[in-house]
C-alpha cells in the first residue's frame, strides 16, 4: 500500500513537472467547491442586507437571490416581510399572496414555532377583512400546532380567540363546545383563575337562550370566586342571578339574589357597586312587574346616587321613577318626579341637558300610555329650543310630537308638525331631515287615504333624489309611487313607475330591489288580468330569487306563481308550485320553521279552495304542529294563524263543531298573550260569533257578535270625529266590519226576532254616508242631530213622514267566501208600511242555477245602450292588456230590440214577488227601496211580472241607500232653496280623455241631442242653457252652490274600482288644461261642495253607478247627496240620445204641473215607454233621495 501511494505520487510530481506552463490555469477546477462555497455566503449575506432596507423593491431582489440559492428560511422571511408592507400599503390581495406562499415553504422547513408565526399573521388578516370562517380555520392549525409540542398555556390561548370568532360568527354551539374545551384544559393544568374566567364566559354565552344552563354555571363561579376570595366577581354574578331571574320572572329568587348582592355591596369599600347594584335590583323588578317594590329600590339608588353626588344617575332614576308613577298611574307621584329631573337640569343652566330631559319625560309620559302629558313636555321642549335657537333640537321636537300626535291619531297635527319641520329642514338646507320628513308626510296622507297628497310628496322626495343625483333615493321613491298608485287601484300608473325603479335597480345593480320590483310588476299585470305578461314577471322573479340562493326569497316567489295559477283555476300547477315552496321552505334554516309552517298553511288554503278538505285539513295540522314549536322563537301570531285556517276548514266542510273549536282557542290565546287591541278583539269576537251562528248556538253567537259590533264602533266614532281623514278611507275601514252585521242579521232571524234584525240590517250599511250627512245637516241648524243609528219606532217615522212603502234588502252570504255561494244564500226584505207595520218575508236562493250577482249582470248587459248617436263610436284597446275586453266611451252602437224579458221576470220572482201582496194598489203611492250590494244595479222599474206588466206601470218608484239616509235627506230639504233658479248644461266641448295612461288623450264623442235637450229645458226652466265652451269646469262649479236646479246632459265617465274618480265630462278651458281646466268634475271634487239645490238631473250614462260598498254605491250620486242636495236624478246605464230627451222634457213637464219628482219620472217612463218600448229606453232612471 505504502508502494501504491508512493507511486502516485511519484507521477503526480512529474506530470507537475511537464505541464508546469499550465499550472495556473488547472487551479479554478482543483479549487471549484471552495469558489461556489463562498459565492452562495456571499449573495446570502447580500440578500440578507437588502432585507434591512425593507422597501418592496428590495425585497422582492432579496427573495429572489434565497430562491436562487434556496435558502427556504430567507425566502419565508422575505415573503412574511413583504406581505407586512403590502398590508401598510393595503393592498391586502397582495398580503394574502404571500403569506400563503409562506405558509407552504415553512411547513417544509418543520418549524412549529415559524409555521404558529406565518399562520398568526394569515389569522389576523382574515380577521381583518371580518373573514371568521377563515379566521377560524387558521386558529385551528395554531391550535394543532401547540398541541403537538404539549404547551397548555398556549392552546388555552388559542381556545379563547376560537371561541371569540365563533361567537362573532353568531354560532353559539360551536362558541360553548370551544369554551367547554377550556374548561377541561384549565382545570387539567389546575389554573383556577382561567377556570373562573371560562365559567364566566360559559354562563354569559348560555345567558342568551337557556338561562337553567347560565344559572348552573353562575353557581359554580359564585362558588370559586368565594373560594378564590374574589368579592367583585362574586358580586357580579350575584347581580347577574337577580337579573336573570327577573326575566324568568321568579320573584323569590330576585328578593333572595337582591339581599345577597347588596350586603355584598355594602362590605365593600366602593360605594359605587351598591349604587350599581341597586340599580339592577330595582330593573329586576321591574322587568317582573313588581312596581311598588322597584319604586322602592329606585329610591335607594336615588339617595345614594344625591350622596355621592352622582348627578346623572340622579337625574336616570328620577325618569325611570317618573316612567314607573306614569305606569301605575299616579299622575301625582309622576308629576312631583318630573319637577325635580327638570329642576335638576336647569339648576345647572345647561339648555342642552333641559331639552334632553324634557324629551326624556316626554317619552316617559308617552311609553305610559299618557301622550297628552308626554306632548306638553314636547311643547315645552319646542318652546326652549326656538328660545335657544338650537335647531337640532327644534327638528327632535317636531319629529315626535308628529310621532305622538299620530299615536293620538290627530292627523291634523301630525301634517302640521312635519310641515314645520320641512320648512327648517330646507330653509338649513339639511337634505336628510328634509327627506325624512317628506316621507313622514306622504306616509300621514296615505293613513287618510289622501293619495293626491301622497303622491305630490313622494314626487318631491324623487325630485330631491334626481336633483341631488343619488339614484337610491330615486329608486325607492320611484317604487312607492308604484306603490302608492297601486293601493290606488291605478295599476296602469303602478307599472309605469315600477319600470322606472326597475330601469334604475339595474343600473346600479341592486339584485334585491331587482327582484322584487319584477315581483311588483307581475302583481300589477296580475290585476290587470294580463296573465301573459304577469306569467312572464313572475317566472323573472323566481329566477332572480334562485340567483341570490336565498331560500327565503325562492319560497315567496314559488307561493306567488301558485297563487297566481289557483287564480286562474288551474289546480295542478298552483300545487305543483306550493309543493316545491314547501321543499325549499323544509331546507331554509334561516327562517326556524315560519317558512316552513306558512307554506304547510299555503297548501291548507289551497286545498280548501280546490274543496278537498281531508288534504287541507291534513296540511293545516302540519302547519299548527310547526307553529307551535316556533311559537317562542315568534309569536302566538304563527299559532292564530295556524288556528283561523282549521277554523275555516272545518267551516267551509261544515263541521261547525270544530269550527268553533278551533275559534274558541284563537280567543283563548289572544287573551291570554294580552294583546287584544280593539282592532284584534272585535275581529276574534266577530270569528267566534260566526262559529257559533254556523253550529246553532244563537244567543251566544248574538252576544258574541254584539261585542265585535260594540268594540269596533267605538273604534269607528273616534275615526269618524278625526276630521284628517277622508271619505274614501273611512269607507274602506268600515268594509271590514260587515260581516258581523250580516251574521248577527241570521242569528237573530233564526231567533224569530226580525225587527231586531232589521235594526241591524240598517245599523250595517252606508255609515260613514250617514254620519257625513248628519254632520253637514249639524252645520246647517240650531236642532242637535243624532248619530246612532235607528231604531224600530224611528224607521216606522220615516215611512209615515215619507208617505211611501219602504223596502229594505239584506243578501247573507257565507263568510269565509269572497263570491257568492246561492248554496248557502238567503235573501231578507222588511217591508214598512206609512202605517207603521213592519213585515218580514224570506228568499231562499239555493235553488238559483245563475248566482243572484250573475242573474242582474246579465239582466242589464242586455239592456245596455250608450248615450249619443246611433253609429260606432270611442272604442280603446288596452295596450297593456291584450286579453281584457277593450274600454268603451259612453257611445255605443244600438242593440236589437230584443230583450231576453225572462230575466227581467226572473228578477221580479226573486225581489218583488214574495211582498207583492204588501206593496200599495194605488200607483201613485210610493215605494222605496233600500238595496244592497248587487241589488243597487237592479233596474226595478223595468222588473216584469208574470202577465208582461213593468213594475213602473203599477207602482211610483224611488230608491234611496238606507233608511236613515232618507231621514237625513228629509230633514236637509227644509233648508234648500225654494226658488226656481237653474244650471243647464248640455253638450258641452268634450274634453279629451287618455283611457290607458301614457296614451295619448282622445276627445270624447260629441252628443248632438243632448244640446237640443238642455235648450228645451232651460227654455221651461227660465233659464239660458250653456252649451259648447261655455260650461267650462271652473264656470259650472261656481255656479253650482247658487242654484235649486241642476241639470247635466253630458257624458259621464264610470270608475267603479274607485268611485269618487267617476266624472262628469264639461267643456275644457283652453286657458288651463290641468285641475279645473281638464274638463273633468269628479265625484271628489263634488263631495266637497257646499250646496243647497233640491234636485240634480244627471242626464248622462252611468251616473248611478259607481263603486259597489258596504256604504253602498260610491259614485256621483253619492256626492251630490252629500253635498246637501234633497234628491238626485241618475241612470243606472248609458241610455240612447233621443229617448234621454224625451223622457226629461216629459219630466219636466210634469214635474211643473205637480211637486212630486218621483211621479213625475214615472209619468215621463210612462209616456217614453209607449214611443221608445224597448226598456233601455227608459227604465234606466231612478230617484234618490227625496221625492218632493
Amino acid at each position: 500500500m505504502l508502494h501504491k501511494n508512493i507511486y502516485i505520487h511519484a507521477v503526480v510530481i512529474i506530470i507537475t513537472t511537464i505541464l508546469n506552463p499550465f499550472v495556473g490555469n488547472l487551479s479554478p477546477f482543483f479549487n471549484a467547491p471552495q469558489a461556489v462555497a463562498q459565492t452562495a455566503q456571499e449573495r446570502k449575506r447580500q440578500a440578507d442586507i437588502l432585507r434591512q432596507k425593507k422597501d418592496i423593491e428590495s425585497l422582492q431582489a432579496a427573495l429572489t437571490i434565497y430562491q436562487e440559492i434556496g435558502d427556504k428560511e430567507g425566502i419565508v422571511a422575505a415573503l412574511q416581510m413583504l406581505a407586512k408592507r403590502h398590508r401598510y400599503q393595503k393592498e391586502y390581495v397582495k398580503e394574502i399572496a404571500y403569506l400563503q406562499q409562506a405558509l407552504v415553504i415553512v411547513k417544509q422547513l418543520q418549524q412549529p414555532e415559524k409555521e404558529l408565526e406565518v399562520l398568526e399573521a394569515i389569522a389576523n388578516y382574515y380577521r381583518g377583512q371580518d373573514n371568521y370562517a377563515k379566521t377560524i380555520e387558521s386558529l385551528q392549525q395554531m391550535l394543532a400546532l401547540v398541541r403537538q409540542i404539549n404547551h397548555p398555556e398556549r392552546e388555552f390561548n388559542y381556545l379563547a380567540r376560537i371561541s371569540r370568532t365563533y361567537s362573532l360568527l353568531k354560532d353559539d354551539a360551536k362558541t360553548i363546545e370551544s369554551l367547554q374545551q377550556m374548561l377541561v384544559l384549565a382545570r387539567r393544568i389546575n389554573n383556577q383563575d382561567k377556570e373562573l374566567t371560562v365559567l364566566q364566559e360559559l354562563a354569559a354565552a348560555y345567558g342568551q337562550n337557556n338561562y337553567t344552563q347560565a344559572m348552573a354555571y353562575y353557581q359554580q363561579v359564585l362558588v370559586l370566586a368565594k373560594k378564590l376570595q374574589k368579592p367583585d366577581i362574586e358580586l357580579q354574578v350575584l347581580t347577574r342571578l337577580v337579573n336573570i331571574h327577573g326575566y324568568i320572572g321568579d320573584e323569590a329568587k330576585v328578593g333572595k339574589y337582591a339581599q345577597q348582592s347588596l350586603a355584598l355591596a355594602r362590605q365593600l369599600p366602593n360605594k359605587e357597586r351598591e349604587l350599581e347594584v341597586l340599580k339592577d335590583v330595582a330593573f329586576a323588578y321591574q322587568i317582573i312587574k313588581n312596581y311598588p317594590k322597584a319604586i322602592d329600590y329606585y329610591k335607594q339608588t336615588l339617595a345614594l346616587a344625591k350622596q355621592l353626588n352622582k348627578e346623572i344617575i340622579e337625574s336616570q332614576t328620577l325618569q325611570k321613577l317618573v316612567r314607573l308613577f306614569v305606569k301605575i298611574e299616579d299622575t301625582n307621584q309622576a308629576d312631583i318626579y318630573a319637577r325635580a329631573v327638570l329642576m335638576l337640569a336647569q339648576n345647572k343652566s345647561q339648555t342642552n341637558q333641559t331639552l334632553e330631559v324634557l324629551n326624556e319625560l316626554a317619552w316617559a309620559y308617552y311609553s305610559g300610555g299618557n301622550y297628552h302629558k308626554g306632548l306638553e313636555y314636547l311643547q315645552q321642549m319646542l318652546s326652549l329650543a326656538q328660545k335657544s335657537q338650537n335647531q337640532k333640537q327644534e327638528l327632535e321636537a317636531l319629529n315626535d310630537l308628529g310621532k305622538f300626535s299620530d299615536s293620538l291619531e290627530d292627523y291634523a297635527k301630525v301634517i302640521y308638525y312635519y310641515q314645520q319641520r320641512l320648512k327648517i329642514a330646507r330653509n338649513t338646507q339639511n337634505q336628510e331631515i328634509e327627506l325624512e320628513t317628506l316621507k313622514s308626510l306622504t306616509n300621514a296622507y296615505l293613513i287618510l287615504g289622501d293619495y293626491v297628497k301622497a303622491i305630490d310628496y313622494e314626487q318631491q322626495i324623487l325630485t330631491v333624489g334626481r336633483k341631488s343625483q343619488d339614484r337610491k333615493i330615486e329608486l325607492e321613491s320611484l317604487r312607492s309611487l308604484g306603490s302608492i298608485y297601486s293601493n290606488f287601484e291605478d295599476y296602469y300608473q303602478a307599472i309605469n313607475y315600477y319600470q322606472q325603479s326597475l330601469a334604475v335597480a339595474r343600473q346600479l345593480k341592486n339584485r334585491e330591489a331587482e327582484r322584487m320590483l319584477v315581483a311588483d310588476i307581475a302583481s300589477g299585470y296580475f290585476s290587470l288580468k294580463n296573465y301573459t305578461k304577469a306569467l312572464e314577471y313572475f317566472q323573472q322573479s323566481l329566477t332572480l330569487a334562485r340567483q341570490e340562493k336565498f331560500k327565503g326569497l325562492e319560497v315567496s316567489q314559488l307561493r306567488e306563481l301558485g297563487d297566481f295559477y289557483l287564480a286562474r283555476k288551474d289546480s295542478v300547477k298552483a300545487i305543483s308550485y306550493f309543493q316545491q315552496a314547501l321543499e325549499v321552505a323544509r331546507l331554509d334554516k334561516e327562517s326556524k320553521g315560519l317558512n316552513e309552517q306558512s307554506a304547510l298553511e299555503t297548501l291548507g288554503y289551497a286545498y280548501l279552495e280546490l274543496g278537498d278538505y281531508t288534504k287541507a285539513i291534513s296540511y293545516a295540522q302540519q302547519s299548527l304542529e310547526v307553529a307551535q314549536k316556533i311559537t317562542k322563537i315568534y309569536s302566538e301570531d304563527v299559532v292564530s294563524s295556524s288556528l283561523i285556517l282549521l277554523g275555516t276548514i272545518y267551516y267551509e266542510q261544515g263541521n261547525y263543531n270544530q269550527s268553533l273549536k278551533y275559534a274558541q282557542k284563537l280567543l283563548e290565546i289572544e287573551n291570554l298573550t294580552e294583546k287584544l287591541t280593539t282592532n284584534s278583539q272585535w275581529q276574534s269576537l266577530r270569528n267566534l260569533g260566526i262559529s257559533l251562528a254556523e253550529s246553532g248556538h244563537f244567543t251566544a253567537a248574538e252576544k258574541k257578535l254584539r261585542a265585535s259590533i260594540q268594540q269596533y264602533e267605538s273604534g269607528r266614532k273616534k275615526l269618524n270625529n278625526n276630521q284628517a281623514y277622508n271619505d274614501t278611507y273611512k269607507v274602506s275601514s268600515f268594509e271590514d266590519i260587515i260581516d258581523s252585521y250580516r251574521t248577527l242579521q241570521k242569528v237573530l232571524i233564526a231567533q224569530n226576532q226580525p225587527q231586531s234584525a232589521l235594526e241591524i240590517a240598517e245599523q250595517g250599511r252606508s255609515r260613514v254616508f250617514v254620519d257625513l250627512l248628519a254632520k253637514r245637516l249639524l252645520s246647517k241648524q240650531a236642532t242637535p242631530v243624532s248619530l246612532q243609528p235607528l231604531n224600530i219606532s224611528q224607521i216606522q217615522r220615516v215611512a209615515q213622514h215619507q208617505k211611501a212603502t219602504i223596502v229594505e234588502y239584506s243578501i247573507t252570504r257565507r263568510y269565509w267566501s269572497d263570491t257568492w255561494n246561492p248554496q248557502q244564500s238567503e235573501l231578507y226584505i222588511w217591508v214598512v208600511k206609512p202605517t207603521g207595520e213592519i213585515i218580514f218575508r224570506q228568499v231562499d236562493l239555493k235553488s238559483l242555477k245563475t248566482p243572484l250577482k250573475d242573474l242582474i249582470r246579465q239582466t242589464r248587459q242586455l239592456i245596455n245602450q250608450g248615450r249619443g248617436s246611433n253609429k260606432n263610436n270611442l272604442t280603446i284597446k288596452q295596450l297593456d292588456n291584450p286579453e281584457a275586453p277593450p274600454i268603451k266611451d259612453v257611445v255605443s252602437p244600438v242593440e236589437s230590440l230584443r230583450i231576453n224579458h225572462r230575466s227581467l221576470q226572473q228578477l221580479h220572482q226573486l225581489l218583488i214577488a214574495p211582498i207583492a201582496d204588501l206593496l200599495p194598489n194605488d200607483p201613485d203611492s210610493h215605494v222605496i227601496f233600500i238595496p244592497q250590494d248587487e241589488l243597487f244595479l237592479v233596474p226595478f222599474p223595468a222588473l216584469q211580472d208574470a202577465q208582461s206588466k213593468f213594475l213602473i206601470e203599477k207602482h211610483t218608484i224611488l230608491t234611496a241607500p238606507a233608511i236613515q239616509i232618507l231621514d237625513l235627506t228629509h230633514q236637509r230639504r227644509k233648508l234648500n232653496r225654494r226658488d226656481k233658479s237653474a244650471l243647464v248644461v248640455g253638450n258641452p266641448t268634450m274634453p279629451k280623455v287618455s283611457f290607458v295612461p301614457g296614451q295619448s288623450p282622445e276627445q270624447l264623442s260629441p252628443l248632438p241631442e243632448a244640446e237640443t235637450e238642455a235648450q228645451l229645458i232651460a227654455q221651461m226652466l227660465g233659464t239660458k242653457a250653456l252649451i259648447g265652451n261655455q260650461p267650462t269646469k271652473a264656470t259650472v262649479i261656481s255656479k253650482l252652490p247658487k242654484v235649486n236646479i241642476i241639470h247635466l246632459a253630458t257624458h259621464g265617465l264610470l270608475d267603479d274600482r274607485r268611485g269618487l274618480g267617476s266624472s262628469i265630462a264639461l267643456a275644457p278651458d283652453v286657458e288651463k288644461q290641468e285641475g279645473n281646466g281638464n274638463g273633468l268634475l269628479t265625484a271628489d271634487e263634488i263631495l266637497n261642495l257646499q250646496l243647497n239645490a233640491e234636485l240634480v238631473v244627471l242626464s248622462a250614462c252611468d251616473t248611478g253607478a259607481g263603486k259597489i260598498t258596504g256604504d253602498g254605491v260610491i259614485g256621483l250620486s253619492r256626492s251630490f247627496i252629500s253635498a246637501g242636495v234633497a234628491s238626485v236624478l241618475v241612470s243606472l246605464w248609458a241610455v240612447p240620445d233621443a229617448p234621454t230627451a224625451s223622457l226629461m222634457t216629459e219630466f219636466y213637464r210634469s214635474w211643473q204641473q205637480q211637486p212630486d219628482k218621483a211621479a213625475a219620472l214615472r209619468q215621463a217612463m210612462l209616456v217614453t215607454m209607449k214611443q221608445h218600448p224597448h226598456p233601455k229606453n227608459w227604465a234606466a232612471f231612478t230617484i234618490i233621495g227625496e221625492a218632493e
